[in-house]
């Protein structure tokens, strides 16, 4: 995950241009307060990897959950 692109293997395939929402969880950052993030992405990249297929994905939108 960066600033604003993330890759990652999902267990199905998604197209090029495909709207997601997904969740990101960061445990350790800050003692007794994990980040939690809500993102809104687009597919831009589709690959294969380890016979499955990874993704990369614009994040279009990103919120601050609890």
């Amino acid at each position: 995950m960066s600033a604003g692109q993330v890759f990652f293997l999902p267990e199905g395939l998604f197209a090029k241009g495909k709207i997601l929402q997904f969740s990101q969880s960061f445990d350790y950052t800050l003692p007794g307060a994990p980040i939690r993030l809500s993102c809104l992405g687009e597919v831009m990249r589709v690959e294969p990897h380890n016979r499955k297929y990874g993704i990369a994905a614009k994040i279009n939108d990103l919120k601050f959950i609890n």
